[in-house]
Order: C-alpha cells, then sequence, then structure tokens
C-alpha cells in the first residue's frame, strides 16, 4: 500500500493474525510512519516488532523516542501489545531475576537479548516479597512506550 494508514492497518492484521512472517509485519509498520514523527502507535508497534525478532539496540531507539512524546503518564506506563500465542493466550516465558528492588525487578529471558522490567504490581503481592535474585520465573510479556515490560510473573 501507498498509505502510511492502510501500511499500519495491514501490519496489525498480520500481527492480530499471529500468522504473518516478522519481516513482513516490520516491512508495512516501517512504512507507516516517517521517522521523528508524533504518530506513536506505529512507531510502538514497530518497536515491540523488532525488540521480539531479536533487534532490541534498533527498538530501544524507537521506544525512547515514543517515551517522550508528551502523553500522561498513565498511558505511557500502561502494558499494551501482549505477545499472544497462536490461539490467541498469553505466551509464558521463563527466566531468572537479575536484578530485584522494592518495586521492580529485571528478569532475564533466554528468548530475549535483553533483560524485561517487571513492576512489583506484575506479581501477586505476597510472592513478590518472596522473590530474589536468582529466581526462577514464568512471566507474559507485554510492552510501554517505554519497552518490554512483564504483564504478569509467576514462580517457575
Amino acid at each position: 500500500p501507498n498509505s502510511r494508514t492502510a501500511s499500519f492497518e495491514l501490519a496489525k492484521i498480520l500481527i492480530n493474525d499471529r500468522s504473518g512472517d516478522s519481516d513482513s509485519i516490520i516491512h508495512y509498520l516501517r512504512q507507516s510512519f516517517v521517522q521523528g514523527d508524533d504518530n506513536h502507535a506505529p512507531q510502538f508497534w514497530y518497536a515491540r516488532q523488532l525488540f521480539l525478532s531479536g533487534r532490541p539496540d534498533e527498538a530501544q531507539v524507537y521506544f525512547d523516542h515514543i517515551f517522550r512524546l508528551g502523553v500522561l503518564p498513565a498511558y505511557r506506563n500502561a502494558i499494551r501489545g501482549l505477545v499472544l500465542s497462536s490461539g490467541g493466550d498469553p505466551t509464558w516465558y521463563s527466566g531468572k531475576i537479575e536484578v530485584k528492588e522494592e518495586s521492580y525487578a529485571f528478569i532475564r529471558s533466554p528468548q530475549f537479548q535483553k533483560d524485561i522490567y517487571a513492576a512489583a504490581a506484575t506479581a501477586k503481592p505476597a510472592s513478590w516479597g518472596k522473590l530474589r535474585r536468582g529466581a526462577s520465573v514464568r512471566l507474559t510479556l507485554g510492552f510501554t512506550l517505554r519497552g518490554p515490560c512483564a504483564e504478569e510473573i509467576s514462580d517457575a
């Protein structure tokens, strides 16, 4: 398609259908915006797809740009773009806690080249206090405008 809007809609269909190959999705998403513009939705999905395709450094450039756009913190920090299985359920990934603080953690997952941010709110309060550095966990993956983050965490 010649239209940025049409390219974005086609990419969303491929993402939602979960049958499109990553290169096609990236191609259509990249055609759906002009570098540096304020149209954050296509850039968010482009960054998400880059991350899932093993290109986290490229993805972070776009996450950094859209994070700096003037949007409300609640919107900026909302988790969206959950990774779903072909059946439409959240995909669970394995990982280990690399950094654990009172309100957040970073999880290293063998499926990704970059550690995943996790807010304390993503775990049940009783289990968050029990999590320690080096602990094995399972997580579902979503994204904020800042980048990848755990949507839910549980003991492995």
